[in-house]
């Protein structure tokens, strides 16, 4: 099966149709018909992942991200995925998802991009809750958003602010 996709519009009247979920897993994907149906009839012009992947991607030395990856491909073969990261990705410092996805600079973790009359800011919070791999990845937020902060003051056109995170905090036994 070929795989294709058309790039979008440069109308300035483009409105992008746009398909948002998050926590799909290999076994849990209860979603992913309806958003591989949803490509093949050009319903969507872009799919945004906002993070949890596989349940988990590093798990069978890499095999489970594979898989999902591949389960994946009916629709990404269609039409660009945007994604964010999400706790379950933290195994080894996120190697899996930064060794599988490509994303605007400045990092896989924080960017932003402008679709449409739509400017989106992507980033994870979860560098706040694993600091065990340093905070070299918190320094890059502040200096994201001031960028994103200057290019709308700049570029005033884009009437749609789009901005996704992934934060999650466990409690522990004996906490609320």
């Amino acid at each position: 099966m070929p795989f294709n996709f058309t790039t979008f519009s440069d109308s300035p009247d483009f409105k992008p149709r746009i398909a948002i979920y998050g926590d799909m897993g290999v076994n849990n994907h209860v979603a992913l018909d309806k958003l591989i149906d949803g490509a093949r009839k050009s319903e969507f012009d872009l799919v945004i992942h906002n993070g949890d992947f596989a349940y988990d991607m590093n798990e069978l030395m890499g095999l489970r991200g594979d898989i999902f990856m591949n389960l994946l491909q009916p629709m990404t073969s269609l039409l660009p995925l945007s994604v964010t990261v999400g706790n379950h990705e933290q195994y080894n410092n996120f190697s899996e998802y930064s060794g599988r996805f490509t994303t605007p600079p400045p990092s896989v973790f924080y960017h932003s991009y402008n679709l449409g009359p739509i400017h989106f800011v992507l980033f994870s919070s979860e560098f706040y809750f694993y600091d065990q791999y340093g905070t070299g990845q918190l320094q890059v937020r502040p200096n994201q958003n001031i960028s994103n902060l200057k290019f709308l003051k700049r570029f005033g056109r884009f009437s749609k602010l789009i901005i996704t995170s992934v934060s999650f905090l466990e409690a522990t036994k004996g906490q609320t």
